[in-house]
């Protein structure tokens, strides 16, 4: 619904190589696709092997804050024809996202399914009555019925072993995390701020940390330190370290 198939993906089988299909989705918005034949004697395409994530699919991403150049992303190497924005080799957004209106894209203030996931949470940690698991499935259901998805497919996912909560309440925590990331698509704000505040889900495994400083604030508008600077200096004063920073911590996070 969300994401378009790749406009060039990666094949392993050279007789795909120029191959064209197109595919529709759920909105019946329709892409067209070629498969492109790894050549790895071709020079150009040489270089880009390593980076190379994902081939023979045509949903592609790439990995999150990776240190090189996105446009390199899955191993694309013709960055020019790409133009500013262009990637051949990874999906983008689907064509739902260029709509003037549609009813996915209705503004929102909170979801339901949201509030279950909060709800899931605080059960776990003895904050509320009712049982976490019913809270957490609750969630899944009510995000997935927001996409359109069938009561029939809904149930098929809840009966996975992999959706059932573990008995242990950092498992849960975890698994609970993991569904409220997926819930909260589109809405950015909250996914960073959960992220910040619990460090789940665990989007730290590729190395993001080891490279980059995870930001915790936005800095002080400019404004306040020529207008304002009493303030601005016990505004700082209070982080820890005491430096206007993306990376201090504010007493909410001390």
């Amino acid at each position: 619904m969300w994401v378009a198939p790749v406009e060039k993906p990666w094949t392993s089988n050279p007789a795909l190589n120029g191959v064209s299909f197109s595919s529709t989705d759920p909105n019946g918005f329709t892409y067209i696709s070629t498969w492109e034949y790894i050549d790895r004697a071709n020079p150009a395409i040489a270089a880009q092997v390593p980076n190379i994530l994902d081939s023979n699919k045509v949903y592609v991403g790439f990995i999150a804050g990776m240190p090189g150049d996105w446009k390199n992303g899955n191993g694309h190497y013709n960055t020019d024809a790409g133009g500013v924005v262009g990637n051949f080799k990874v999906s983008k957004f689907s064509q739902l996202f260029r709509q003037n209106s549609h009813p996915l894209l209705k503004a929102m203030i909170m979801n339901s399914d949201e509030v279950q996931f909060i709800l899931a949470e605080a059960a776990v940690k003895g904050l509320v009555t009712g049982g976490s698991d019913s809270y957490y499935r609750r969630g899944i259901t009510f995000s997935m019925k927001r996409w359109g998805i069938s009561d029939a497919a809904i149930n098929t996912y809840l009966a996975q072993a992999s959706i059932t909560l573990p008995g242990d309440n950092a498992g849960k925590l975890a698994k609970i995390a993991n569904q409220k990331w997926l819930a909260l698509f589109l809405i950015s704000a909250e996914t960073y701020l959960d992220l910040r505040r619990t460090r789940l889900p665990n989007i730290f495994g590729n190395g993001y940390l080891s490279t980059y400083q995870f930001p915790l604030r936005y800095r002080y508008p400019g404004e306040e330190l020529g207008q304002n600077k009493d303030a601005y200096d016990a505004g700082v004063a209070a982080l820890v370290p005491a430096v206007d920073d993306e990376f201090s911590k504010m007493w909410l996070l001390q």
